[in-house]
This record gives C-alpha cells, sequence and structure tokens, in this order.
C-alpha cells in the first residue's frame, strides 16, 4: 500500500516543461489497443536474441515491442529494466522483427535482461496489432489480453505496475520516473 501510495505522490507533482513526444499516442491508436482486451493471445515459440527458444502459453505476463534502431525503444528501456528487476523473468518478453544480431546489441547496449524474442514474420505483432515499439501487452494467467498500451507515461507505468502486482500477488515496487515522459509516448514503426 505504501508503494502505491508513494506513486501516486510521484504521479501528483507538476511536471516540468516537457516537449512534445516525437510519437504522440493518437485517439486512434489508444481506440485501437483497447479493442484488444479479453482476447486469448495464440502461443507462440520464438527464439530470443542469443538463439534460445522461449515458448508462451499463458501469462500473466508483459510482451514489450522493442526496436533496435529506436530512440523510443532506447528511451523507455530503463523503466522496463526496473519492473523486469521486480517481477522477474516468467513475466517480461521483449518482442521485435529485428535480426538476431540487432537485437542482441540492443540487449547489450541497454543491459536487457528479460528475453528479447524474435518474430521475423511478426505473427504475433501483427495478432496484438502492434504497430510501433513501446507497445506494452498484459497478458493474463489464462493467456487473456488484459490490456495493450500503444505507448507509455508516467500514469500507464503506474497501472502496469499495480496491474502486474495484482496478477503476481508482488507489491507494487517504488519505482524512480524521472525519465519517464508525463506526456503518452509511442515507439518508431514496426
Amino acid at each position: 500500500m505504501v508503494g502505491t501510495l508513494g506513486l501516486l505522490f510521484v504521479l501528483s507533482k507538476k511536471a516540468t516543461e516537457e516537449p512534445d513526444p516525437r510519437h504522440p499516442v493518437t485517439q486512434a491508436m489508444r481506440a485501437q489497443s483497447q479493442k484488444m482486451s479479453e482476447r486469448r493471445l495464440s502461443p507462440f515459440e520464438y527464439s530470443d536474441s542469443k538463439g534460445k527458444s522461449f515458448k508462451f502459453e499463458k501469462g500473466p505476463a508483459v510482451i514489450l515491442t522493442v526496436l533496435h534502431d529506436c530512440p523510443c525503444s532506447m528511451e523507455a528501456q530503463p523503466i522496463f529494466n526496473d519492473l523486469y528487476d521486480v517481477f522477474g523473468a516468467k513475466v517480461f518478453f521483449g518482442l521485435c522483427r529485428d535480426k538476431p544480431a540487432e537485437a542482441q546489441r540492443f540487449v547489450e547496449l541497454f543491459k536487457v535482461e528479460f528475453p528479447v524474442l524474435i518474430d521475423a514474420q511478426k505473427k504475433t505483432l501483427k495478432e496484438l496489432e502492434a504497430t510501433r515499439s513501446v507497445y506494452i501487452a498484459l497478458i493474463g494467467k489464462d493467456g487473456e489480453i488484459v490490456k495493450v498500451w500503444p505507448g507509455y507515461d508516467r500514469m500507464m507505468i503506474a497501472e502496469l505496475a499495480t496491474r502486474l502486482s495484482e496478477l503476481s500477488g508482488l507489491p507494487v515496487p517504488p519505482l524512480v520516473m524521472n525519465t519517464v515522459p508525463n506526456k503518452p509516448t509511442a515507439g518508431c514503426d514496426l
């Protein structure tokens, strides 16, 4: 409970002047992502950037779309590393359409500890209707899509942390969000 209150305090502070996002989240993106809820995500199996195979059948899980040369993915990665540190390996996956070597460079450069899976044919990316990097999908225990966010901001990260806490039984972590934008920010085109 203290973590949630602390998180809300951080979110309630007046934001300093912040530039507009290079890729703002639009109403159309929000509407498209809202219609994804309560569908089931098809099981999948992909290799990660190191060639290790991962099979997904059900959650809880967070799927974050990444793109190796996207500044938006680069800027967002630290907060997702922090969430991973709390909720762990069985919960987080990166999903990209990059070549393995490109994805591995991203993993190394941004110290990504969770697996970044290669969806070269964009099968799961299309199923999630993820058209940009930094799309985030929360998958429930039975494989249902709980929510898809077409980008991120402080409120979204707070909601994701709270929902992950509910699904995992772990407490809401204290998060340092001084690098997380206040304005909803999407990523580059996949």
